[in-house]
């Protein structure tokens, strides 16, 4: 009979939705910065080992103690959240943890009214020809005098013509203007130079199963596969296919 119930309780253990639990928790945890240490060291976006333990057993996620660490371990082991300084397993003690999505992954800078810093910002083209025709040919953008002091765009560098609002919406995702780089950690598990397709799929498999993982580019995000070369070539193609087909009809 004992011998059932453990295979039951695999069984239960198994079937266990991480995302949607993973959701749960972030709802019911009371996560807020926390101060521990002497001289006080601040660690932004905390819960506590003991608190989670609490919740899951008061929601009736778990009954025991036993088994909502168990729980714990399994969301840690799988990437969910860590150990503030990886230096512990999930434990019901009053230990800091902090859910991956909360770490600072670096951010897009604002503006001082608090929208997002992006390309067009720094196009004055882009404004005058929202009203107009959009044409395949590239326009060299005028240099805006009130942003003198800023950075301007560097067509050369850029690599991406013609500079209408899809491309700059593109550029706002692959490479975004003014980007706020994140606080660099102590230790990373892995270091991936170039964003390509294979600097990507690295990074994001490594991330996936629970590694810290650091992803340096200096260019664009998905290298020239996705902004110049494969994805964008068959975009071409469906308009040539588009095309001859008008012309047979």
């Amino acid at each position: 009979m004992a011998k059932e119930e453990y295979l039951k309780d695999e069984a239960y253990f198994e079937s266990i939705d991480l995302a949607e639990l993973t959701s749960c928790m972030k709802r019911i945890l009371d996560i807020r910065d926390r101060k521990y240490g002497f001289p006080a060291k601040t660690y932004p976006k905390c819960f506590v080992g003991s608190e989670a333990v609490k919740k899951l057993i008061d929601e009736n996620i778990d009954g025991h103690e036993e088994d909502a660490v168990r729980i714990g371990n399994m969301m840690l082991n799988s990437g969910v959240f860590h150990h503030i300084q990886d230096a512990h397993p999930f434990e019901n003690k009053k230990l800091f943890y902090r859910f991956l999505t909360d770490e600072d992954h670096g951010s897009v800078a604002h503006k001082p009214d608090g929208s997002a810093v992006g390309w067009a910002d720094f196009i004055t083209s882009l404004a005058a020809s929202q009203n107009q025709t959009l044409t395949l040919q590239p326009e060299i953008p005028q240099r805006d005098p009130n942003l003198a002091a800023l950075e301007q765009v560097n067509l050369a560098a850029c690599g991406i013509a013609p500079l209408d609002e899809y491309n700059i919406e593109l550029l706002n995702r692959v490479h975004p203007k003014k980007w706020v780089e994140p606080k660099p950690k102590t230790i990373y598990n892995l270091v991936v130079i170039g964003a390509g397709a294979g600097g990507l799929g690295s990074a994001a498999g490594a991330a996936g199963v629970g590694a810290r993982v650091a992803l340096i580019e200096s260019h664009l995000l998905g290298g020239d596969c996705l902004t110049v070369g494969c994805v964008p070539s068959k975009a071409l193609l469906r308009c040539a296919k588009a095309a001859a087909a008008v012309i047979q009809i």
